[in-house]
């Protein structure tokens, strides 16, 4: 599956935390085990965006590539939540779906 960067950072600080090597830049190698709890994040992302969340909680939760990304996700709240949503839902149901095959799923970073 494809995300272009700015799409990915919306949930690149789930990565960030969830996994010690994780890389912008780098190709990271994710066995299946250390999935686990990036679909659990991923989930519970999905949950609080049907939640009707606050723009507070919004900032606090997605990551924004940049300020443009910031200011652009705003300016049509309602669209870009449903949107990041979509992408979020669809992301996690391709990872489950591959995660039955295959042991490892990897990020190729920049």
């Amino acid at each position: 599956m494809f995300l272009d960067e700015e799409a990915f950072g919306f949930i690149e600080p789930a990565f960030v935390r969830l996994l010690p090597d994780y890389d912008h830049y780098s190709f990271v190698a994710i066995r299946g085990p250390r999935w686990t709890p990036i679909l659990a994040e991923l989930d519970r992302l999905t949950s609080l965006l049907n939640s009707d969340p606050s723009d507070v909680d919004l900032a606090e939760n997605l990551g924004f590539f940049c300020r443009a990304t910031q200011e652009n996700f705003f300016a049509d709240r309602t669209r870009s939540v449903g949107d990041v949503r979509a992408v979020i839902v669809s992301l996690a149901a391709w990872l489950r779906e591959t995660l039955r095959t295959y042991d490892c799923v990897s990020l190729l970073g920049l």
